[in-house]
């Protein structure tokens, strides 16, 4: 089976966008392919909002952002290696639309009219989307926290057009919408004959499966079994950065040192001393009597730091 040369993994925040695209790099580059895989916030993200989008005319900020999207799909269509990319571009672009104000009709008008720019693209869409919303919200705002319920809350309110006396409502409905939105929005690419596939959550690994690949969860080798001793805090000298390592669950995770609204992340060990924070693009290598940690990323916000046992 020809695996496409562009995969691109959307869906809602709390979809699982970047644990199961990095799951599929891992896979492919097991299975012999040549693959990259982007996180949504890394700084080489091929896909960007406009920079000047808030100077620009709401539709001209659409157009432009959709001739980027299918330019670099264009150029991928002769490449030997293959790209994985953690996009969320579709969540972007619909939540920055709609932030701006533009209605759901003009939304749709903007791809129907440019959906020429998406035919004959190697170019798949794999599409994460919650059964049931209100139980996601739900679930998403219990393992990040208040902190993190509390700043979606408000801007969903606010894009709603104002405060609102029941703002979970308002959240409710306006994420309501933008499933609508997006839904409409990838069957016109699909008409346009984009390779788009819809998954449950659920059911998101099926799409491992559906591009060929055969994937099945293996006993962890002894040899990346997670060393019991790197539990505990962490910090730069000036205490800028920090982290906790604790066990909860049966798993690994840490807190603290990235996306202070994500409260934790479950580490999985790639090496001699080395962890990685799963769906994430970051790497702890400890020293060999785990009393630092070495960060690397390609977020230049925390690449190259250096966390001292506290």
């Amino acid at each position: 089976m020809t695996i496409p040369r562009l995969i691109l993994f959307e869906g809602m925040f709390g979809s699982g966008k970047s644990w199961t695209s990095q799951l599929l790099e891992q896979e492919l580059r097991t299975s012999g392919y040549s693959v990259r895989w982007f996180h949504e916030l890394s700084k080489d993200h091929p896909f960007a909002i406009p920079s000047d989008a808030n100077g620009t005319s709401a539709l001209s900020f659409l157009e432009r952002s959709i001739a980027q999207w299918s330019g670099i799909a264009n150029k991928r269509k002769n490449a030997t290696d293959i790209w994985v990319v953690d996009s969320g571009y579709l969540q972007k672009l619909v939540m920055t639309a709609l932030q701006r104000g533009i209605s759901h009709t003009d939304i749709l008008d903007v791809f129907i009219s440019n959906s020429s720019c998406f035919k004959s693209l190697n170019l798949t869409f794999i599409y994460l989307k919650p059964e049931d919303l209100a139980s996601h919200l739900k679930q998403v705002f219990n393992h990040r926290g208040e902190v993190f319920k509390k700043a979606i809350v408000n801007w969903a309110s606010a894009t709603k057009g104002g405060a609102d006396t029941n703002a979970e409502e308002t959240n409710l409905r306006f994420w309501r919408d933008y499933l609508d939105i997006c839904d409409q929005v990838l069957d016109v690419l699909r008409s346009a004959s984009v390779d788009v596939r819809k998954y449950a959550l659920s059911n998101r690994l099926q799409c491992l499966e559906d591009l060929g690949l055969e994937f099945d969860f293996q006993a962890i080798p002894p040899e990346l079994e997670i060393d019991p001793q790197i539990l505990g805090c962490f910090s730069d000298e000036g205490e800028k950065h920090h982290c906790k390592i604790e066990r909860s669950s049966g798993c690994y995770i840490i807190s603290g040192l990235i996306q202070i609204l994500e409260e934790n992340t479950q580490l999985e060990r790639t090496g001699d001393q080395e962890y990685r924070l799963v769906g994430q693009d970051i790497i702890l290598q400890f020293s060999d009597d785990l009393t630092e940690i070495l960060v690397k990323s390609s977020w230049i916000r925390i690449n190259g730091i250096r966390l001292l046992r506290r």
